[in-house]
């Protein structure tokens, strides 16, 4: 424990980054099952897409702290912050779109993770060292 600042335990990390996981797992789910009733390719391919970047960010934070909690030492910590800030703010801005044009709740749950994402890693990287 570092002074002044609590550190948070291996599973609450597992909770934070696998909800995300687990959300875009159901959405992907959702997505799939009514890929046959959206009449236009561009807009699956649209959504597939936006969905992509909160599945990345997600993905990237828990193979983050896989990689740590194994004994890994991340040297760039602030440049893989920024990655994952910078895929979930991608993810974000897409999303917000999509979202609001087709109001379907598989693009709502990629627009939450996405946000839920970059608070996450906009937090760690304001207080990394």
């Amino acid at each position: 424990m570092r002074e002044g600042r609590p550190e948070l335990s291996f599973e609450t990390w597992w909770v934070l980054f696998g909800i995300p996981v687990f959300t875009m797992l159901i959405a992907w789910i959702g997505f799939v099952s009514k890929w046959r009733t959206v009449q236009y390719w561009q807009v699956r391919l649209l959504v597939s897409i936006v969905m992509a970047f909160p599945t990345a960010a997600a993905l990237l934070a828990c193979g983050g702290l896989a990689y740590i909690q194994g004994g890994g030492i991340v040297h760039d910590v602030l440049g893989f912050y920024g990655d994952g800030f910078l895929v979930s703010l991608v993810g974000v801005l897409s999303g917000v779109g999509v979202a609001i044009a087709l109001r379907r709740w598989f693009s709502l749950a990629a627009l939450a993770v996405s946000t839920w994402m970059l608070l996450l890693f906009g937090i760690m990287a304001s207080a990394a060292d």
